[in-house]
Order: C-alpha cells, then sequence, then structure tokens
C-alpha cells in the first residue's frame, strides 16, 4: 500500500491510500497536519505500507516527513 499526504499551510492536509497497483483504495481525508500518524496508526497496519509520499512545500513537510520516520520505522518515506 502507498500513501500519498499532500500538506500545504493554510489547508487541510489531505492523506490518500493506494493499493499495490496504484488504485486509489479510500476517499482522500482532510485532516489535521497535527494528527496525521494518529489517524494512519488507526486505519492501517505499518507493515502493510510499502511507501508514504509527502506532497508540498519542503520547509512545511520537512517536520512531517521527520515524524513519520520516528513512527514508521519499516516504511520508506519520501518527500516531493
Amino acid at each position: 500500500m502507498r500513501i500519498v499526504i499532500k500538506a500545504d499551510p493554510g489547508t487541510w492536509t489531505t492523506i490518500t491510500y493506494y493499493d499495490g497497483m496504484n488504485n486509489q483504495i479510500y476517499p482522500p481525508m482532510n485532516i489535521d497536519v497535527f494528527n496525521i500518524v494518529k489517524y494512519i496508526k488507526d486505519t492501517s497496519d505499518e507493515h502493510d505500507i510499502n511507501e508514504i509520499v509527502v506532497v508540498g512545500p519542503h520547509v512545511y513537510t520537512d517536520r512531517i516527513i521527520k515524524e513519520l520516520e520516528n513512527n514508521f520505522k519499516t516504511v520508506t518515506i519520501k518527500g516531493i
């Protein structure tokens, strides 16, 4: 499974889940940036996630990426 997080200051953060064939499996969820880790842990098992991609301005997303790396040690996390 791949998770794409679109984060931008001034808007809600959007989390979208995709399966291994790049098909969207859940509707996008708008969430507060401070609840990203909790939401992912509540909706999925870390071992089912292959990759988390964070899209947005690097100045804003660097903190999100570090928090994800601290909480999901077995997942590839990258920023775009």
